[in-house]
């Protein structure tokens, strides 16, 4: 759980109590109570001129049918003295978190070389391709690898242990060894 400091509370539609909520965008807002943020809701329908009905009743939604719920996403919160959403928030502690982290491998004097990853997934060598194989996975000097990963949200690097890695190559070489002619 996140320890933001709450500002205000966020409130959104709830599109699936909407007939046709599916292709609306999401509406959303900051508000101190669910009343307000009904308020608010409300007025942005209106100025976009949707007559909304609700998937239940059929009736058209009113400040006393609107279906609005407490959504913690949209909370308005205080991170390093900036205001935010709070999904924005951890968007931000994600990547301070992983700039931390790629940092101390930085300095690390006894990590040489790292794997690229995406999604579980190894880069392959040049940067291109992925294999799911260790063994086919490209090496990188680990300020290649954390330049490359600092620029993309998806991207992991995961530190090389030489020996292991050497011993997995080896142990490869001395199997495919065998398909010589």
């Amino acid at each position: 759980m996140d320890d933001f400091k709450v500002i205000e509370h966020g409130y959104s539609l709830d599109l699936n109590r909407i007939v046709g909520g599916w292709e609306l965008s999401p509406y959303s807002c900051h508000a101190p109570n669910k009343n307000k943020a009904k308020s608010i809701i409300i007025k942005k329908l209106n100025r976009d001129y949707l007559d909304l009905k609700h998937s239940y009743s059929q009736k058209e939604i009113t400040y006393l049918n609107i279906p609005i719920d407490r959504d913690k996403r949209f909370d308005l919160v205080e991170f390093d003295g900036v205001q935010m959403t709070r999904s924005s928030a951890k968007g931000k502690q994600r990547e301070k978190e992983k700039n931390k982290y790629l940092d101390d491998i930085l300095v690390n004097p006894d990590i040489t070389h790292c794997y690229i990853m995406k999604r579980g997934q190894y880069y392959g060598d040049n940067y291109c391709g992925y294999t799911e194989r260790q063994v086919f996975a490209g090496v990188y000097q680990k300020s290649d690898a954390i330049k490359e990963v600092k620029r993309c949200d998806e991207l992991t690097v995961r530190p090389i242990e030489i020996d292991s890695h050497n011993a997995l190559i080896n142990h490869f070489i001395e199997r495919i060894k065998k398909h010589l002619i």
